[in-house]
């Protein structure tokens, strides 16, 4: 049996891709497109790992937004936010804060940020405020996207997704690095590396001091809380005299231990890699 095929099917793609990315559709379609179905993944720790498959034509359409953002936007991240186009970023942010260690002065510090959860927290308000500003082509499409509460589905039952970036939206991570630039390029000391929610200051005890608090002040305002119990501190001695509340909580491990990135996801792949261990020698 032969089936038909549309000759026409490439053009209907196209068509409905650009009216996509216009925000052209209804608001009880958005919730459903820009949704998802949920999986649930036992954690070896215990617990639940949910993951969300988003839908084809959604992922399409916002492939081709971030293929067109990128070429845009790598140069505005650039040279401090490596996790956006940025070929080879993870390696680059390995080898440059490698490279700093090397000639690192006896009192200065290396720290390590992590936030609790960044891409399911980052409020939305501050995300379709920064691509407006800083790529406002696309924010009809990001409008659609976020403005409503999509439906995600497991089994059957349905839940609202109400924060943070969606999770497997191709665009989400370009979104979360505008949202987080405009604190990145406030800090002040000598080592700022970013690698998406990752973030690596070295310097002077006093300026990364300061510019720890600068990021806990200004990212919690974008709904980004640090996630103090696995923030690093390392310097060439064994500890570091935490007396400083600006590192309250962090963790004292060596150069030789501390690691920059860890974890990768499909729809990050191209950007982000396994994590690296430091050595200073």
């Amino acid at each position: 049996m032969a089936f038909g095929v549309d000759e026409n099917i490439g053009q209907n793609l196209c068509d409905l891709v650009n009216l996509l990315l216009m925000g052209g559709l209804p608001e009880e379609v958005n919730e459903v497109i820009y949704g998802a179905n949920l999986l649930a993944l036992s954690k070896k720790n215990g617990g639940i790992r949910p993951i969300a498959v988003g839908y084809t034509w959604r992922r399409l359409a916002a492939k081709c937004a971030n293929s067109y953002a990128v070429s845009r936007l790598s140069q505005l991240l650039a040279p401090i936010q490596l996790g956006v186009g940025i070929p080879g970023g993870a390696e680059a942010a390995v080898h440059a804060t490698r490279r700093w260690v090397t000639t690192m002065p006896e009192d200065r510090i290396l720290v390590k940020l992590d936030f609790t959860n960044a891409f399911n927290t980052v409020r939305r308000d501050s995300l379709l405020e920064a691509v407006a500003r800083d790529i406002p082509e696309l924010y009809r499409f990001a409008h659609a996207a976020y403005s409503n509460r999509p439906l995600l589905r497991y089994g059957s039952n349905i839940i609202r997704s109400e924060e943070g970036t969606q999770q497997g939206d191709p665009l989400g991570p370009l979104e979360f690095c505008l949202v987080l630039q405009p604190v990145l390029v406030k800090l002040r000391s000598d080592l700022r590396i970013g690698y998406l929610d990752d973030l690596t200051l070295g310097g002077s005890k006093e300026t990364v001091a300061a510019d720890v608090q600068l990021i806990a002040q200004h990212s919690k305002n974008l709904g980004l809380l640090l996630n103090r119990s696995k923030c690093e501190i390392a310097c060439h001695h064994t500890q570091v005299p935490i007396d400083d509340p600006a590192f309250q909580d962090f963790m004292n491990v060596s150069l030789e231990a501390m690691t920059l990135i860890v974890g990768c996801t499909s729809d990050t792949r191209s950007s982000r890699g396994y994590g690296r261990g430091i050595e200073s020698n």
